[in-house]
Formats: C-alpha cells, sequence, structure tokens
C-alpha cells in the first residue's frame, strides 16, 4: 500500500462554497519538476514463499510538456532523474541512492490525468529500477466534479514493464488508486492543493535469467 503527499505545481483551484475544481493548467513546450516521495508496504511470494518488505522511495524527475491537443490530451516526455530508496526486509536495513537514472518516456494523458498510451524512449541505466519507477513519474488522475476537503475518488490503472537487455522480467502492475483532498498548503509563500493518494498494487511477472524460468507475484 502505497502512501503519497504530492504537491501539484501545475494544478490550479477555483474555490467557491468551500468546494474546489482541480485541473491541470500546462503550457506547451514548458518543463517541470516533479518530487515524489513514496511509502510502500509490501507483500511478496515466491515460489509458495511469502516475504513482507517496508519500502520508502524519494525521486526526482522533469516532464517536458511536447504538445496539447484539442481535447486538451497532453503529450509529455517524462525522464526520471535521481531515486533514493530505503528498505526494510528479512532484518536488513539499506539505503541506496541513484543518480542520472534517465529513464525516459513519451506519455499521452487525458485533460483529467489519466494515462491513455506510454512509449518507452529510453531505458532505466540501472536494471533494479525497472519496475520502482513506473511508481514515480505520472500524472494524478483528478475528478471532473468540484471536491470539498475529505472529499475521496478513485482510479484503477495498470502497467506494464516489457522485457530488455536491462530487465529480465516483464510485469504487469495493476493499481488501485483512492484520493483524498486535503485542502490548502502554503509551502514558500505559494499556495497549492494537497491531495493524499493511498495505492494498492497486484503484480505479476515473468522472464527468464541465466537460462532459468522466473515467475514472481505480489501486494
Amino acid at each position: 500500500k502505497n502512501a503519497m503527499v504530492i504537491a501539484l505545481l501545475a494544478m490550479c483551484g477555483f474555490g467557491y462554497s468551500q468546494e474546489v475544481v482541480l485541473k491541470y493548467q500546462l503550457v506547451k513546450g514548458k518543463t517541470y519538476t516533479h518530487e515524489v516521495q513514496l511509502a510502500n508496504n509490501i507483500i511478496q511470494s515466491f515460489g509458495g514463499q511469502e516475504m513482507k518488505m517496508v519500502m520508502d522511495i524519494s525521486a526526482t524527475s522533469e516532464i517536458f510538456i511536447e504538445s496539447i491537443n484539442e481535447k486538451l490530451d497532453v503529450t509529455a516526455l517524462e525522464l526520471i532523474k535521481d531515486i533514493s530508496v530505503h528498505s526494510v526486509m528479512m532484518g536488513r536495513d539499506t539505503t541506496m541512492s541513484f543518480k542520472d537514472i534517465n529513464e525516459k518516456n513519451r506519455v499521452v494523458y487525458s485533460k483529467d490525468g489519466k494515462q491513455i498510451s506510454k512509449e518507452l524512449i529510453d531505458s532505466a541505466t540501472i536494471a533494479d529500477l525497472a519496475g520502482t519507477t513506473n511508481q514515480i513519474s505520472k500524472f494524478i488522475y483528478l475528478p471532473e466534479k468540484a471536491v470539498k476537503v475529505g472529499e475521496k475518488w478513485q482510479n484503477v490503472k495498470t502497467d506494464k514493464t516489457e522485457i530488455t537487455d536491462k530487465n529480465p522480467i516483464e510485469t504487469i502492475i495493476t493499481s488501485t488508486e483512492d484520493f483524498t483532498f486535503v485542502g490548502k498548503e502554503t509551502i514558500d509563500g505559494q499556495s497549492f492543493d494537497k491531495i493524499l493518494i493511498e495505492s494498492t498494487s497486484v503484480i505479476e511477472g515473468k522472464g527468464t535469467q541465466m537460462g532459468m524460468e522466473i515467475f514472481m507475484e505480489g501486494t
């Protein structure tokens, strides 16, 4: 289960009667810096054995707005730059930092932030991060109607990681995302709308490494 709190630099809220309409205000040709912090509680099953892991991820990426069409669908180039991963598993407490990951994807989003398509342009320089990067650089799905503080909405999405030279496992991640509008928050004198995200993901994977078949599943 992931819990993410993020300030949306590209989003504005119009207030009336203690309600806000949340929408993206993106500009073609502009690059946005995207900073994410994720707290994950992971349960994985390998060959009938269950493993539990706590994983905290901090990441920075850049999102370049390539085009916006007449339907307000957005085509964006997403470049994942840096990732820090803190994990606790089987009594081991580990922190790893990775610089210049440089995974690049061309992603098309609807005006409310739903992913329409995704095309890998450059793979992550570190193979072990191939699945992790699916969680990082993405838009938040926004509700069509006005919302009040404490109001909730939901989105179900599927991400697929293909087999490459750096990643021997094809994975399919189905995520159920629950959103809660927290309200306004001021950071460095600038007002933001804050959304709490709780996401439950089901992971399935298979591939071949060193002549051996690999199967993976987890929640």
